[in-house]
């Protein structure tokens, strides 16, 4: 459940499918259910049986079905950017080959191949986000305040010093090989098999290879669900050892999904009551906001689309940016106008996060299932922004990904494998390694991931820096960056 893809939804007619982090949301017609409860799904006609075990054969590897790439994806003036390519199944390296995007960002003033500033590679969030969520493909680098450019630059400050080495994670709607998750014959164990954890750790290694000579020093930042990536890649056994990695908000193979689950349904909920107190009467805004949306003809439900705004950003700004979101939906007048206004703010996406989220971030569950638990669980007032229902919504349309999904909640997939913990340490223990926590994240709880790190913490080899102020971005704010600095001075 983390990290928010933004694509503009084409059409309102149809149902659409917004991810909210790992949460996958289809907007179905307007209804007239309560603000809190998810609706109750059809039962799917055809059930779909799910064999996580079996190894397909190259002929049918050759027959997933991608998404087109633009002939002109290379071309950019400031950037590098280029395909690698690699098998789409490393175990067996004779078979069908993918080609994976990358984009080398150069520092400040500078150029891709100015070696005087070092390289960071930037494992980003999702799963199944593209880089241009962190950067956007037309970035206006002769403006960089374009609005365009979206609200926040993830790589303001780093550019100071470093160049930024991006990689589209295969699958996802970019570049590197983008699955088109439309597809009927959509097969659920091929996307976590061959477009999850591990293959992206090996990608991310590729791309190392090819971009940085060996005797240039790197760094490697894994954000969110890329922290899930850089665990793995520190465990490859090829692995090119960078000069440090840090861990900022992220995901840790090790724990224990359902307690993070619900540290994290109540941190949202106190961050919904810190917005009341920030802005007294908001619970009265988002009751008229849901009646507002009902008697233009959409779904009073949408509203929950916005418990992303929780803590994204220092306390203070992340309450008046939502409500200043309040005020701008208030003030349309018409069903299209209110559908992409929330598409353009949360997003158009497939069910590759799902797929992926099962067999990573909540193993043993899905979103779904997951969050059907932590609402009992955990209840919450009736005007509250509220991530779980979103959750909940995902293959709610009748069609085929109905009883995809319902097959993926009766049988969740396997979780990514890792080596024993304590092998996980001793590797941890031939590394520089920082791990970073945010103030008012609600993503990850700092409490609960506090004790989750702990397991990796080997004296003289790792650090801890646990009230970076910024949310859920904060590596990526100008505190993060300072952090980021000293910390690269003690282990240089």
């Amino acid at each position: 459940m983390r990290d928010v893809l933004k694509h503009l939804a084409a059409a309102t007619s149809l149902p659409l499918i917004f991810a909210l982090g790992c949460s996958h949301v289809e907007v179905r017609s307007p209804s007239s259910s309560s603000a809190q409860t998810p609706q109750t799904p059809q039962t799917p006609q055809t059930k779909v049986q799910l064999d996580y075990q079996r190894i397909p054969s190259f002929a049918e590897l050759e027959q997933i079905k991608y998404k087109p790439v633009p002939s002109n994806a290379t071309q950019n003036k400031v950037e590098k950017r280029g395909f690698i390519t690699v098998p789409l199944d490393y175990s067996r390296p004779d078979g069908p080959q993918i080609k994976v995007f990358y984009r080398l960002i150069p520092a400040y003033h500078s150029t891709p191949e100015d070696t005087s500033k070092p390289i960071i590679v930037v494992m980003n969030g999702g799963p199944g986000i593209p880089t241009k969520v962190y950067r956007p493909m037309d970035f206006n680098y002769d403006d960089p305040s374009d609005k365009k450019n979206g609200k926040f630059d993830r790589f303001k400050f780093l550019l100071n010093d470093f160049r930024i080495l991006l990689v589209d994670q295969r699958g996802t709607d970019g570049y590197s090989a983008p699955l088109a998750m439309d597809a009927p014959n959509l097969r659920p164990e091929f996307v976590i098999k061959y477009f999850s954890t591990d293959s992206q750790a090996k990608d991310y290694l590729k791309a190392i290879e090819t971009l940085i000579p060996q005797n240039e020093k790197f760094f490697i930042i894994a954000q969110s669900y890329g922290g899930m990536i850089g665990m793995k890649y520190l465990t490859l056994k090829s692995m090119r050892k960078p000069e440090g990695i840090v861990f900022s908000s992220s995901a840790l193979p090790f724990s224990d999904s359902k307690k993070f689950g619900s540290y994290r349904r109540k941190a949202q909920l106190e961050l919904n009551r810190q917005f009341l107190a920030a802005y007294p009467g908001a619970d009265k805004r988002l009751i008229s906001l849901r009646e507002h949306f009902q008697s233009q003809g959409v779904d009073p439900n949408l509203v929950n689309y916005l418990w992303d705004y929780l803590g994204h950003g220092d306390a203070g700004i992340w309450e008046r940016e939502l409500s200043e979101k309040l005020d701008e939906l208030a003030k349309l007048n018409t069903k299209e106008e209110i559908v992409k206004a929330m598409a353009d703010d949360v997003g158009l996406v497939s069910l590759l996060n799902f797929i992926l989220s099962a067999s990573t971030n909540t193993p043993g569950y899905t979103d779904r299932t997951m969050a059907k638990m932590l609402m009992k669980e955990i209840p919450y007032e009736s005007w509250m922004l509220d991530e779980n229902w979103a959750d909940q919504q995902v293959g709610l349309d009748g069609s085929w990904r109905q009883a995809l999904v319902q097959a993926l909640d009766d049988n969740p997939p396997p979780p990514v494998a890792y080596p024993s913990l304590h092998r996980v340490r001793k590797i941890i223990a031939q590394n520089h390694v920082l791990f970073t926590l945010a103030q008012g994240d609600a993503m990850d709880p700092t409490e609960l991931q506090m004790t989750e790190i702990r397991k990796f913490i080997i004296k003289g080899h790792t650090i801890l820096k646990s009230d970076i102020p910024g949310g859920h971005n904060a590596i990526f704010t100008e505190s993060g960056y300072h952090a980021l600095r000293d910390w690269i001075k003690t282990i240089q």
